[in-house]
């Protein structure tokens, strides 16, 4: 004997050789005619879809709705008119491909987090989430929006984290985010986005993150970032750009982590980063950097990490003085990396140059780094060492020379 059950309700007893006919019954009452409408209870609520389309959800009682996977095309005006106890709706994974719209949310005026992210939505009307004026969450990425609007987020002024990653995003029309004052992050990597405004982040002065990576951007204007006094970490690596946006970070007084790694800078100027003097972390890694001014980093004095791993760095001249080293640059276009590059560091712990092209660490070429911890000179060309090289750092620090062919090491302090 046998026993099936069918959505664990039902349990029966039934002989082997009717169990095929069994089977097929139970499979064919699993499939709806075409027109049906199908009503499920999904954790104290009542769910009406037909053929995608979200008709109504009714019997609310708990808080979160999860309609995650459920192959939803669609969602009707006032489908959630009854739904006035759902904090969270989470709708992600589905194929809902409608222009979000506030009749779509009609009834959500508790909800505090709305995910619809992977799903195919097409764009954003003004104040499509207004009806939820207590939003905290909206989580978004990964559907098919190409621009965002003025006002596109009207009437949800209590936000807290937004994240549009990985859409389709190519326009970011000035007072797209007003109205959004509160907000702490924004997520906008993986779009298309190659311009940004002196207007685009207007009214975000609370913003403490703001995710930019994996864009188009090719420059940034003076002011762009002058509407966020708060922000403390900014993200802008994998895009194309060429030269260090100096100005705009002057209006970023308490960053403290930069990421301008995977683009396509090459000469990190004198006094580049002397408007964010409270960096704890710099990210230049994978750029195509080959020369940095003496006291590049000048001002730097809380910055803890620094990275410039896969770069073009080949040689770190000592003993070179500021003169010497315009002239070079002006006069020769020899691209230089002195002692004088790394002035100003004091506190640096950390210092990452992996996957360059050093092929002598010379003498005391890392005394600006007096408490340095690690040193990671890892894949590079080293083939010496020479004597004294690191006079003036921590006697304790750990370096990295692995994947190069060091044949000659002379006393590395005196």
């Amino acid at each position: 004997m046998i026993y099936l059950t069918r959505r664990c309700r039902l349990a029966i007893s039934v002989p082997s050789a009717l169990l095929p006919v069994l089977l097929t019954l139970l499979l064919i009452s699993e499939v709806p005619a075409k027109d049906e409408r199908l009503d499920t209870t999904v954790h104290g609520y009542r769910v009406n879809v037909v053929e995608g389309v979200l008709k109504m959800v009714s019997d609310a009682r708990a808080s979160i709705l999860d309609l995650r996977r459920n192959g939803l095309t669609s969602v009707e005006d006032g489908a959630f008119s009854e739904c006035r106890n759902v904090v969270e709706l989470l709708m992600a994974e589905n194929s809902i491909a409608d222009q979000l719209r506030p009749g779509m949310f009609r009834g959500l005026g508790n909800l505090r987090k709305l995910a619809m992210n992977e799903n195919l939505a097409r764009g954003i009307e003004p104040g499509a989430f207004s009806v939820a004026a207590d939003l905290e969450e909206l989580h978004l990425a990964q559907n098919r929006v190409t621009k965002l609007g003025p006002n596109t987020f009207r009437g949800v002024g209590g936000l807290l984290h937004l994240d549009l990653s990985r859409n389709l995003i190519t326009r970011i029309e000035d007072g797209a985010f007003d109205g959004l004052g509160e907000l702490r992050e924004l997520y906008l990597r993986g779009n298309r986005v190659g311009c940004i405004g002196d207007a685009t982040f207007r009214g975000l002065s609370s913003l403490q993150w703001l995710h930019l990576g994996e864009n188009e951007i090719t420059q940034v204007g003076d002011r762009v970032f002058a509407p966020l006094p708060k922000l403390g970490g900014l993200y802008l690596a994998f895009n194309g750009l060429a030269t260090v946006p100096v100005n705009a970070l002057g209006h970023l007084p308490h960053l403290k982590h930069l990421f301008l790694g995977h683009n396509k800078l090459v000469r990190l100027p004198r006094r580049g980063f002397s408007g964010a003097a409270r960096l704890r972390s710099l990210d230049l890694g994978n750029n195509l950097i080959d020369a940095i001014d003496d006291g590049a980093f000048l001002t730097l004095a809380s910055l803890r990490t620094l990275r410039l791993s896969g770069n073009k760095i080949s040689k770190i001249r000592v003993n070179v003085s500021f003169t010497d080293i315009v002239a070079l640059q002006d006069s020769l276009h020899e691209p230089v990396v002195s002692q004088g590059s790394f002035r100003g560091l004091n506190n640096l712990r950390s210092l990452l140059l992996a996957r360059n092209q050093i092929a002598v660490v010379p003498y005391e070429a890392f005394i600006q780094l007096p408490n340095l911890r690690f040193l990671d000179l890892s894949d590079n060309r080293i083939h010496s060492i020479n004597n004294c090289a690191f006079n003036g750092i921590e006697n304790h620090v750990q370096v990295n020379l692995s994947g190069n062919n060091v044949t000659k090491i002379e006393p590395l302090r005196c």
